[in-house]
Formats: structure tokens, sequence, C-alpha cells
């Protein structure tokens, strides 16, 4: 389609932030189906090279990655973030909006929650947030309100990110292929491991109910049922006291 490929061209060169005719069908599907794809997670060791490898040698698109890597936010959440939802004294980010194809709508749950935000993440978007407050002032234009824009300003969207971002990321990385969502799978896989609650997953996460939670990645909770069942060990050595008045 030739209109098609004009807004290709345009997104190449980041002149609009997203090409609104090209598998318009196939995002919808996308969209519908990310929560019920199979989760891919990345180990400890796989998430550190690609954080190094977007550090080093992407460093502009550092921030945003790294904030996934470290909310498990929904990337269409991560690219509806305004600066005044982002509490650095709090360390915290405070979930309003999900963007997709342009628009701005609510999270999936339908419910704003606030994300903790590690210390490293926040020194990482402080800096940020100077950095383009700076080239704000040199340009003589105002600083954007989103987080995550294209050189021109305008707010990123998933095709922009996957195309400009994730892709070239793992060909840097030389990582095999997952999805940008993939990287909340994994966020949530190693809280797990550190042995947070499956409660405090649900809440980061932002899934409507604990069932969710416990459906997707109950099966990563390390020897949760082994230990439950090691605590009835010993009942016969376990003695009746006799409780009188």
């Amino acid at each position: 389609m030739a209109l098609s490929s004009l807004f290709q061209f345009a997104c190449k060169d980041e002149e609009v932030d997203h090409n609104p005719v090209r598998g318009i069908a196939g995002e919808i599907r996308s969209s519908n189906t990310e929560e019920r794809s199979p989760a891919d997670f990345l180990t400890r060791e796989e998430l550190g090279h690609v954080l190094r490898t977007c550090q080093e040698q992407m460093s502009r698109h550092y921030p945003l990655v790294s904030l996934l890597a470290r909310t498990g936010v929904r990337i269409g959440e991560a690219l509806a973030l305004r600066w005044d939802c982002v509490d650095f004294h709090g360390r915290c980010l405070i979930i309003k909006h999900s963007a997709d194809r342009g628009r701005i709508g609510t999270p999936k749950s339908g419910k704003t929650r606030r994300v903790d935000m590690s210390r490293g993440l926040t020194e990482t978007l402080q800096a940020y947030h100077l950095q383009q407050r700076k080239r704000a002032l040199q340009q003589g234009t105002t600083q954007p309100s989103f987080l995550f824009t294209t050189r021109t300003g305008a707010m990123m969207d998933r095709a922009t990110v996957h195309r400009t971002v994730w892709q070239p990321l793992l060909r840097k990385a030389e990582m095999r292929h997952i999805r940008v969502h993939d990287l909340r799978h994994t966020f949530a896989s190693l809280l797990i491991q550190n042995g947070e609650s499956l409660a405090y997953v649900k809440e980061q996460m932002g899934h409507s109910t604990i069932k969710m939670t416990v459906d997707t990645y109950g099966h990563l909770v390390p020897g949760g049922n082994r230990q439950a069942v090691d605590r009835l060990d010993g009942l016969e050595k376990a003695t009746i006291r006799n409780h009188t008045l």
C-alpha cells in the first residue's frame, strides 16, 4: 500500500511516531493475546547482559529498557508515563494510563496502581530527567511531558520501540529472540526467585486477581509445596498436652 510505505519512511526518520495504517488488525490481535502468550524468561545473567549492552551501545534508550526490566510495567504503560507520575522522593511510579497505537487509555486492569522503583532505577530516571531538560533548554523548547519520546518529542509507540530499540538491542547483545513483553515476565520471575510473595508480585504487576498471578507464575515458587509438606513431618513425635484448669 502506497500510503503505508510513506508512513513507514516517515517512521524510519522518526518524523512521525507510528504508522497508523500498517498491521492494524495484527496489532489488535497482539494486544489482546499479549498476556495469554507463553511466557519466556531471561535468567538473571541474561538480563544483566542485555542491560549492559543497552547502557554501553544504546544509551539513549537505556532508561526505557531499565524501567521495563526493573518494574515489570507493560510497554503501553511505560510509553504513557508522564513526569508528574514519577515520585522520586517516594521511589515509585503511578500507573494511570496505557498507550496503544498513539491513543491514551486506562491500564489493562482499569485501575491506577503504584509500582515501586529500585534505587538504581530512581537514579537513572533522575539523570534522564535532567538530561531531557537540558536538551529542551538548548533547543529552545519545552521539556516533553512524556518520559519516552521520539527525537521530535512525540510519544513513542510499541511498533517504534520494537523496530528502533528492542530488535537492534537483541542483535547487539547476540541474544535469542524474545518479546519486549517478556521483560515483564522476567521481572516477575526474579521477584519470585528472591522470595517475594505472590501477593506483592500481583500488586506490582497490576493483575486484577491473585488467581491470574498464581496461574501465570505460581509454578516458579521455589520449593513452595515441598516446604509446606515437610513441615508436617515429625508429627508422630508430638505429644498431647493435658490442659487442665
